[in-house]
């Protein structure tokens, strides 16, 4: 658990999820959503893949 001064205590799951979608915005942003492969998302926030699946669901092909 980390704790902070001005927001409290986060624990190691939501500093987690907020550092994949901090990740990922950047990610949308510049590439682009659909040139934008998870296991890039996972690699920069340096999570596991299976991370993306537990906080979300599995994807699913379009």
């Amino acid at each position: 658990m980390t704790c902070r001064a001005s927001s409290g205590c986060v624990t190691g799951e939501a500093l987690t999820l907020r550092t994949v979608l901090t990740v990922a915005r950047r990610l949308f942003a510049e590439p682009g959503y659909a040139r934008t492969p998870i296991r890039l998302i996972t690699n920069e926030a340096g999570v596991a893949p299976q991370t993306i699946d537990a906080h979300f669901g599995p994807g699913r092909a379009c």
